[in-house]
């Protein structure tokens, strides 16, 4: 993942050599249980220059203020930095009754999957304001505010006096608890720090590192190292903080360089009534109830998990599920006929009756195994992705064993189905905490890596579903190469006269340019065509020469002409973006269809590019150059006006798309000839002209690439509170179209770069040559 605002921890290979310096665990605070530290130091430190400095992961959101850190003497003076409930980071101070300062963010922070590093610095001596108050997340500052209002220059704060001061709760009020993960809390008083003091970026992640200055008088710094002692100062000036509502079994080993997963809140069908336990736990409020892990299964390997499960005897509770299920079809809840769930169903019927079921593709048997006569049990879920089958375990005992998809992605998931029972609850173990958040005693099993924290040892072979243990990508932070040296995107300003665009990072084969402040469509070249062959995504019309546009591709970027007539790539003073892909340079001749193509293929990214020259015939087959049949190809005709046709895995080989237009799905054969593509070839129909008439073609191809690139598909919910897509990392391009009946959707453009943080409103269009929407 990457990105320098969002939550960017990365998901592969974490506790490898990556990290320099590991943070082993976090305190999980727990909202529902008011939990919170406390400390009032002797005497007053320095009140000018300070800096807090943490590594957070949300649990709940959007359930009002959630304090990190405050102080205050009483409630008209106090000072707290936290989130609200509209997920914003919010610094605030209050002199005598009246709020002095205030700096909200714009950026929203709704990432529940990772940690993000938080560090507000507080340097009142600085004569320019924005100085003086200054907050960075991984690593960056901000700069923009939704609300912005300083302290004066020399105004002291109401942080280090010797008043009580807070760690998850608000400093002033029994109110604004925490709900989520802190790591490696450091204080410094007397210094104002930036972020390089805490952390580094290391191939364009932004990682932990030991904090090696001095700390002041009233400096402290929390590890949660020792869980029988969770406020110990190891800053060496024992500055201890008193736990209030916070136990042993808080300490859990989920950590910014070993990332385990949680329940996603972010699933449509939770709602934050019913979790608790820092997304761990789910509560019985309501019927049809469940959710899905922030983290996918991984394609490869065996993975282990846990759960408790309790009902209350004297209650009636059933379809109680734990197990996996898809991304795009399921959502865990107990009561489901989603036919890619998987799990063990139990129930309570009666009060009196605890069992449990096989539940497979959607469909519960009879019967398997009792309970016994306790109301409570650990499950356990076995995934092997080698074999493709999941075994389901109780109490340490084999239950049953099922088949799964070798092609299907699968995530934990749980649920609830049905009755009245508010005392019935399903608590996740990743590996993070063996005692199910307190209603067990620790097991201590670890995996056969070493790591985790199990009740039960996990069978011989299978791994703990966290960041330390995912196989390592050919591409990641990690790799022989990076996601931005295969994909890349350039923001630039236009000047009309001859200019070269760097900073790319590579010689691009494939760009992508839009005018952003300008109406105009968007272009495309590549070095299969040559730089001086343009298409116009949003239009029909076929290649156009233009010598005065895109003159050349460089090591670094690109050479713009004065591009007096065209106008797309380098007109005066408006600003540009564009979108570059690396592909295998010069193109090479591909006999594997029945059409001779021209490729240049990344088959380490999973792309490519192909030109060719149809036959009319039906059935006629192209080969694409990858490794593996593409997920995704977009086809324009050079040599005539045609549609850009597009398929799409999510529709088949008997559907297909129009990029230039905002048209649903049709179905038809002319396109693809209802062939499915190979791991060597794509199909081609006889439509009018969009795919295989006599003229020529050029193919963009994709496949996903684990942490680089995914090619997937999603329902919309129709809310502000949108449907949660995961890709397995931040995304750094989105490209989306509308597949459904009725059409009038158009296909957006998004980018990192220039939505650097979220909510990101900066649309563009490929079918449009609309200026940028914000």
């Amino acid at each position: 993942m990457s990105g320098p605002l969002g939550s960017q921890q990365w998901m592969y290979n974490a506790g490898g050599s990556f990290y320099p310096y590991s943070i082993d665990q976090s305190l999980r605070f727990n909202d529902d249980d008011s939990a919170y530290l406390s400390r009032t130091p002797a005497s007053a430190g320095n009140l000018d220059a300070w800096t807090f400095s943490a590594w957070v992961k949300r649990g709940n959101l959007g359930v009002g203020t959630q304090t990190l850190f405050g102080a205050s003497s009483d409630v008209n003076n106090w000072m707290y930095i936290g989130f609200t409930s509209a997920n914003v980071l919010t610094w605030n101070q209050a002199d005598a009754g009246s709020v002095t300062m205030t700096l909200t963010t714009s950026q929203v922070f709704r990432d529940v999957g990772s940690f993000y590093h938080i560090l507000c610095k507080y340097d009142s001596a600085q004569a320019t304001a924005a100085d003086r108050q200054e907050i960075y997340i991984n690593g960056t500052k901000i700069t923009a505010f939704g609300t912005a209002t300083r302290l004066g220059q020399n105004v002291d704060s109401r942080i280090n006096r010797n008043i009580g001061h807070t760690i998850g709760r608000l400093p002033y009020s029994s109110a604004g608890y925490f709900d989520g993960y802190m790591a490696e809390v450091n204080f410094i008083d007397g210094t104002a720090l930036d972020a390089t003091s805490f952390g580094e970026t290391i191939n364009g992640i932004w990682v932990p590192k030991a904090y090696s200055g001095s700390y002041g008088t009233n400096g402290f710094y929390l590890s949660f190292a020792d869980s029988a002692a969770i406020g110990d100062d190891l800053s060496g000036n024992t500055n201890d903080w008193t736990a209030t509502n916070l136990a042993a079994s808080d300490v859990v080993l989920d950590s910014p360089t070993n990332n385990f997963p949680t329940i996603n809140v972010l699933d449509p069908t939770i709602t934050t009534s019913a979790i608790s336990e820092a997304n761990l736990k789910i509560t019985e409020v309501a019927n049809n109830l469940g959710g899905k892990a922030t983290f996918a299964v991984p394609a490869t390997g065996k993975w282990y998990w846990e759960a408790y499960c309790n009902c209350d005897a004297a209650q009636e509770m059933w379809n109680g599920i734990t197990g996996i299920t898809t991304n795009s079809s399921g959502d865990g809840r107990g009561g489901s006929t989603n036919s890619n769930t998987y799990g063990a169903s139990w129930s309570n019927y009666s009060g009196s009756n605890f069992f449990i079921r096989k539940y497979i593709a959607g469909v519960e048997s009879a019967e398997s195994g009792s309970f016994g006569t306790t109301p409570n049990t650990v499950l356990g879920i076995a995934i092997d992705r080698d074999a493709n089958e999941a075994k389901f375990y109780k109490d340490n005992a084999l239950q049953f064993t099922t088949s799964i998809s070798s092609t299907q992605e699968y995530f934990p998931a749980g649920g609830m189905g049905g009755g009245t029972n508010a005392t019935t609850i399903q608590v996740w173990n990743f590996g993070q905490d063996s005692t199910f958040a307190g209603n067990k005693t620790a097991g201590g099993n670890t995996d056969d890596n070493g790591i985790g924290d199990f009740f039960y040892a996990p069978p011989s072979g299978f791994l703990a579903l966290n960041s330390a243990n995912l196989p390592e990508p050919a591409i990641g932070p990690n790799s022989d190469t990076t996601s931005d040296q295969h994909f890349n995107t350039v923001l630039y300003t236009g000047t009309g006269a001859t200019q070269s665009i760097t900073g790319v990072g590579f010689q691009p084969d494939w760009t992508w340019v839009k005018r952003r402040s300008g109406v105009q469509e968007p272009s495309v070249t590549d070095s299969v065509r040559g730089v001086n062959a343009q298409l116009r995504p949003a239009s029909a019309a076929a290649e156009s020469a233009q010598t005065d546009a895109l003159t050349s591709f460089d090591s670094d970027g690109f050479t713009l002409g004065a591009d007096a007539t065209n106008r797309s790539y380098n007109y005066y003073t408006d600003n540009h973006v564009a979108w570059n892909w690396k592909a295998d340079g010069t193109a090479v001749s591909n006999t594997d269809g029945s059409i001779t193509s021209s490729v240049s293929a990344n088959q380490d990214a999973g792309m490519s590019i192909a030109t060719w020259t149809g036959n009319q015939i039906a059935g006629a087959t192209v080969g694409h150059g990858l490794s593996q049949a593409p997920e995704m190809y977009i086809v324009k005709a050079r040599g005539a006006a045609a549609s850009w046709a597009v398929y799409h895995s999510a529709l088949g080989a008997t559907k297909w798309l129009l990029l230039n237009s905002t048209q649903a799905a049709t179905t038809s054969s002319q396109e693809w000839n209802n062939t499915e593509p190979t791991s060597t070839v794509v199909s081609l129909g006889t439509s009018s002209a969009n795919s295989n008439q006599s003229t020529t073609y050029v193919g963009y191809f994709f496949h996903s690439v684990e942490g680089h690139s995914k090619v997937g598909s999603y329902v919309g919910n129709g809310s502000t509170d949108g449907t949660f897509v995961y890709t397995g990392f931040r995304p750094a391009f989105l490209l989306i179209g509308k597949t459904a009946v009725g059409g009038g959707w158009n296909w957006q453009l998004r980018d990192s770069v220039r939505g650097q943080f979220n909510v990101d409103d900066n649309e563009l269009r490929a079918n449009s040559g609309a200026a940028e929407l914000s």
